[in-house]
């Protein structure tokens, strides 16, 4: 699960595959940080 700082649920990842799923997750983290900046 995606959580922001408010304690909302962001986004709920199901059956995740680190080997596979890693780069959409940090993708995601990355765009929530950026749009708190604004």
């Amino acid at each position: 699960f995606l959580i922001d700082p408010e304690g909302n649920l962001v986004k709920a990842y199901l059956a995740v595959e680190t080997s596979r799923h890693s780069q959409e997750i940090i993708a995601d983290l990355k765009k929530l940080t950026a749009e708190r900046k604004l």
